[in-house]
């Protein structure tokens, strides 16, 4: 599998290592998973003209997660862990804040949450031997889809040269239900297919596996490790190609992309029609 080293002005096709997450993820012409997961709960009139979103708390941590377990030298370089401090309005907090410019600052739970889950990862035998494989992580991989000529572009948080992808979430329960609602919620489905087939078109080859590590955010950080069947791969792959279809007949008609609607009919909802309904046969409506 060929590889290439980030440098600006790089061409955006095949692998390419080290590449800043926020020059991935600014990347122009292409879109990714999150994209079609965006335009499956949007209109199109909304899709293309929204605001680059704000990262939130739960993003933030995500992130920190991500740059603790596969980036730890830049994770000593870009965090700073305040456990004892309780409050952002403390005088130490403040102070941090002025002696760190650019650093991130954890404080509190936050803290011990985030190390509570690292060591957790790392203390599951299977996950450890994952993450010790050969390979490479935050690898960020770019081609054109053959079928819709819409570039895609796609992260691995590791990708070992033998062939098998490991993605890292934390969530709030790894009950196998919860994680199947999950999976289903946030659309990992078809990021499993989405990035599989892209190392298809990349490399020519079938990945070997795709393993998702689940870890709960609070005490005691319980770790799942799952892969999904091949009924619910076909699903994710079925799910994001009917969305990477809608978004290119949009892009090829942007007349269909219009805050111009005409009037049309809307009904209360069915719970509430039911409920009248309901009423009526009881006899408590004259």
């Amino acid at each position: 599998m060929k590889v290439n080293d980030y440098k600006i002005g790089v061409e955006l096709s095949g692998y390419i290592s080290d590449m800043p997450e926020d020059i991935y993820h600014n990347t122009e012409g292409f879109i990714s998973k999150s994209s079609l997961g965006q335009l499956a709960k949007e209109t199109p009139f909304r899709f293309f003209n929204s605001k680059k979103k704000e990262q939130t708390p739960a993003m933030a941590m995500g992130t920190a997660l991500h740059c603790a377990i596969l980036e730890p030298k830049k994770f000593s370089e870009s965090y700073i862990l305040m456990p004892d401090c309780k409050s952002k309005a403390s005088k130490e907090y403040k102070e941090a804040v002025k002696n760190n410019l650019g650093k991130e600052i954890l404080t509190g739970q936050n803290c011990d949450n985030l190390t509570g889950m690292v060591k957790a990862v790392y203390a599951n035998d299977f996950v450890n031997e994952l993450l010790s494989l050969e390979g490479f992580n935050e690898l960020s991989g770019f081609h054109v889809d053959s079928e819709t000529g819409v570039k895609l572009r796609h992260r691995f948080d590791k990708l070992c040269k033998c062939g098998i992808a490991v993605d890292i979430k934390k969530t709030q329960s790894v009950n196998y239900d919860e994680i199947s609602k999950t999976i289903d919620k946030f659309g990992y489905d078809m990021q499993d297919s989405l990035y599989s087939d892209a190392y298809k078109a990349i490399t020519g080859e079938d990945l070997k596996a795709f393993y998702f590590v689940f870890v709960e955010e609070t005490y005691p950080h319980e770790v799942a490790v799952v892969y999904l069947d091949d009924i619910s791969k076909q699903v994710g792959r079925d799910r994001y190609r009917d969305l990477l279809n809608e978004y290119c007949m949009l892009v090829s008609d942007m007349s269909q992309v219009t805050n111009n609607k005409g009037a049309s009919m809307v009904s209360l909802p069915e719970w509430t029609l039911r409920q009248y309904e309901n009423e009526i046969e009881d006899g408590e409506v004259y």
